[in-house]
Formats: C-alpha cells, structure tokens, sequence
C-alpha cells in the first residue's frame, strides 16, 4: 500500500525544521503532498482546517527538551484523521528530551499511529560567532538523512509497521529533569531593537510566530518565546541575541561542542 496523500505540519520560525519536513517529503514521494505552516499565529488558530491524508508528517523544534507549546495546543485542538504519522523534532546539537515521547503520546491519543521517528540537527536558537551551536545545520548530510526517513516511511505505510511506545528514544540532559518549563527566559533577554540601525522594514514583525513584536517594534516579554526568528531575518542586525551573563554563554558552547548526528528510527 503506497502513500497516495501526505500532510507536512510543521513549526519552523527559523527555518530549519522546514528544511527537514521538505527532505522527508522528498523521501515519501507521496502522489500529493500538502505542507501547513503552523510558525504564524494565524495558522495555528486556524483550527477549522483538516488533516485529512494517509501520512501526516510532523515536525517541530526542541524548546527546552519538549515539544514547543504552540505545536501542542494546535494538534489538540485540530481535527487529524489519518492512517499513520512521521514525527521528527530538530534539536540544536544538545538534547531532544522528551519532545519525541510527547508527540507520540499526542498523535497516539488522536488514532495516528508513528511508523519512523527523526531527531535532527538543526542551528541553535542562541548560536551566535560566539556560541557556535549546530551552526549551519541542517546540512546536507542531515537533509539526506531526512530523505531517507521519508523513504523507510513509505515503506513501513506499505507494511502497515508501526513504532511501539517502548521503542521511542529519550534524551534528556540531567539539568533538564529539574528545571521547569519556560526558564529559557532565565538565561536570554528578548532581543530589544536599536532604532539606530532598524530601517523599519517590518520584517521582524511579520515573522514574530507569537505575533509578540509591536508597531514600535518594541516587544511583549511575555509573548516572547526566545525562538530569535527577529534576529534571523533582521539584514541590517538591530537585534541581537543576549544572554543573562558569560557564565551562560560558556556553558552552552560546552553543551554544544561536541558535533552529533541526526538519527532516523
């Protein structure tokens, strides 16, 4: 039984997760394939859109070793009526945590069972020159890889395989069994702009996924997920990433330093 129909939903601020859903597609060579941009807030509250395909791909990235929240209220919310899913999460050379786990557990409550599992590598939300973490990942060794989950998929729909609950990898740093949920905003401060350089082009605005960036290009602390998507497309750099000290910065180059692999399962 070949894959007739595919639905990519992916939460991509940066572009890296994106990246990786395109590959997987590529993989499924599916005869239609649809992608949902869930990275703006007008997608996301768009709940009266269906998933309706044979294969839902899903792919997210790694906030704090867990699903990102925004990807979590969406897929409980949004009708999904599938045969199978591809879940795969993009992690910035530290550690996926239960990310994987929990979207299982989400997409087994909603009847569409995993047939293959991705943990990619994709650039560090925080990487900087100085704080070089996954930089220029994904690359092509990591988009090959993700080539070749959507190929095992295809071929897993074909035998009606599924991945058992015992089988799905967690990957938690020890720090990470401790600290709560949102400390992001321990460690980074919301990269404010310098009006000195902004030429107001309102990019920063448009690709804000929390819709948390003002006229005044000021932002709402509390909207702010720290994803750095307005550092990203800023061309003329009037935002900057910032950490809450050295210390910080010498303990993710640490976390980050040694290169790992993406995986397929």
């Amino acid at each position: 039984m070949i894959p007739q129909s595919v639905t990519v939903v992916y939460f991509s601020p940066t572009g890296t997760t994106k990246k990786i859903a395109e590959a997987i597609a590529l993989g499924l060579h599916a005869e239609k394939t649809e992608y949902i941009d869930i990275t703006s807030p007008t997608e996301r509250n768009n709940i009266k859109r269906a998933i309706h395909s044979d294969i839902l791909v899903l792919g997210f990235p790694v906030y704090e070793e867990h699903i990102p929240d925004e990807v979590r209220k969406y897929l409980r919310s949004a009708s999904v009526k599938v045969h199978a899913s591809v879940l795969f999460c993009v992690y910035g050379n530290v550690a996926f945590g239960k990310s994987l786990r929990e979207a299982y557990g989400i997409m087994k409550s909603k009847q569409a069972p995993a047939i293959s599992l991705g943990a990619f590598i994709g650039e560090h939300s925080f990487a900087t020159n100085e704080v070089p973490i996954g930089v220029n990942r994904p690359d092509n060794v990591d988009l090959e890889q993700g080539k070749k989950l959507g190929v095992i998929s295809a071929l897993r729909y074909d035998k009606q395989e599924f991945i058992k609950e015992r089988d799905v990898p967690e990957n938690m740093l020890l720090a990470g069994r401790f600290i709560p949920r949102n400390s992001v905003k321990w460690v980074s401060i919301a990269p404010a702009v310098h009006m000195d350089l902004c030429t107001k082009c309102n990019l920063c605005i448009k690709k804000c996924p929390m819709g948390a960036i003002h006229k005044d290009f000021s932002i709402n602390e509390r909207e702010c997920i720290r994803c750095y998507a307005c550092v990203r497309v800023c061309k003329v750099e009037a935002r900057k990433i910032r950490y809450k000290g050295n210390m910080i910065k010498n303990m993710l180059i640490r976390m980050g330093a040694k290169k790992k692999v993406s995986i397929v399962i």
